[in-house]
């Protein structure tokens, strides 16, 4: 018996029982929560059977949950339809973003990607953009996905996507915009990230630069088996677009990004909102990064995860 290990499952298990999200035993062995080193899936197993034993935890359909919590299965199960209905219509934007000139990769995070989502919820993406070309094609990005009636309002929040979170290649490491010390929603964000449109794989770029995390989660960071239907390539034709694109942005010797920059920042700086968080890494507005998080929930939800570990006994 392994008790450091243990603690170890069970705070991971407590963590994503906060977002009635029970694990199977590889989720559990990918996103183990600060063991004392690093172990095989065999080694979890088998403390996963010990806790089961024990009590501890329950275990049904192949998912890990605590006692009374059974009904989670049933939510995370239920889930998967809301689940596909959303990428669905995330493949749907990169679809439009891939013609889009500069745009790198999208990916599906928070929501859809850690936790069970909602009928009523929006569809949070990242999106990065090649250096030096942040502001023309986040314009171009509102701009197209407006049109095509997939953006999010803030009066149309339902299936639409959130464009509030958009990072050049260079800025790919987010061990930075911690907001509080052992961020622990952060980590599991960064591991989560769902690669819909990603043709240079710029998602292994992020592994690479964000090792820092395998403090918190050691087995995480690992190529992910991501669902063939879920994932938009370039054809020769968006190519071509999107080629043609660059090429005229490029003709205008960087004036039309500096013009574009001036008239959206002129916008961002009268929302109160968002200006009243720009000293804290909720709100950043840069020309690398620009994030715009006012309703940035990690300290509330590593409160809940606290909480849940003291009502545990963990």
């Amino acid at each position: 018996m392994n008790k450091p290990l243990q603690q170890s499952i069970l705070k991971t298990l407590a963590y994503f029982d906060t977002f009635e999200y029970p694990l199977i035993a590889n989720e559990v062995h990918r996103w183990l929560f600060k063991p004392d080193g690093v172990y095989s899936i065999s080694a979890v197993n088998h403390e996963l059977d010990i806790l089961k034993q024990q009590n501890k935890i329950q275990q049904q359909q192949g998912f890990y949950f605590f006692d009374g919590k059974r009904s989670n299965i049933d939510k995370r199960l239920d889930a998967y339809l809301l689940v596909k209905q959303k990428m669905n219509i995330a493949k749907k934007a990169a679809r439009i973003i891939r013609y889009i000139p500069f745009v790198q990769a999208l990916f599906v995070c928070n929501t859809v990607a850690g936790a069970t989502p909602s009928q009523e919820s929006d569809i949070d993406v990242l999106i990065v953009i090649d250096d030096t070309h942040l502001w023309v094609s986040r314009f171009l990005v509102t701009l197209f996905l407006a049109f095509f009636r997939l953006r999010r309002t803030k009066n149309n929040v339902h299936n639409k996507i959130c464009l509030s979170f958009y990072i050049t290649k260079s800025a790919s490491n987010f061990e930075t915009i911690q907001i509080i010390n052992n961020d622990i929603y952060l980590a599991y964000w960064v591991d989560q990230l769902i690669p819909i449109y990603d043709n240079n794989n710029y998602l292994l770029e992020i592994y690479k630069k964000n090792k820092w995390l395998h403090k918190k989660l050691p087995h995480a960071l690992t190529d992910q088996m991501i669902h063939s239907n879920w994932k938009i390539d370039q054809t020769i034709f968006s190519k071509i677009i999107k080629k043609t694109g660059e090429v005229l942005i490029m003709l205008t010797g960087g004036y039309l990004e500096k013009i574009l920059k001036k008239i959206q920042k002129k916008k961002m700086d009268k929302n109160v909102g968002s200006l009243q968080y720009k000293d804290d890494s909720r709100v950043i507005i840069n020309d690398n990064m620009l994030k715009f998080h006012e309703n940035d929930r990690r300290i509330y939800f590593k409160k809940r995860w606290i909480d849940r570990c003291n009502e545990l006994g963990i």
